[in-house]
């Protein structure tokens, strides 16, 4: 379920944990609901490549979801300073961050 109300958004920024990687940030705080959403700086690039980076990050989110024990809303903001990662690192850093919460929750 994608996140999309302002209040859950700024709560989650400025309350969440964050977990740092090399290709993204995700930022984890506990809920009522799984809800996730991908945030893209300009910075990035192009509008092609931000929506690509959104593409990847979404359907890794999607392929990891089975890993993530505890329900809560997920941001992810990927780095612009970084080259673009493949699906696979993609998939393993969050299945990877998905298991951290699973075991902490």
């Amino acid at each position: 379920m994608s996140l999309k109300h302002r209040a859950d958004i700024d709560s989650l920024f400025k309350q969440g944990q964050r977990f740092p990687t090399d290709f993204f940030t995700l930022i984890w705080q506990p809920a009522d609901q799984f809800k996730y959403g991908v945030f893209v700086s300009k910075r990035l690039g192009c509008a092609c490549t931000r929506n690509r980076a959104k593409r990847r990050l979404r359907e890794a989110v999607r392929l990891s979801r089975s890993c993530l024990q505890a329900v809560g809303r997920v941001a992810i903001l990927p780095r612009p300073d970084r080259p673009e990662p493949k699906l696979e690192q993609l998939i393993e850093d969050v299945s990877r961050i998905f298991q951290k919460i699973s075991y902490q929750a």
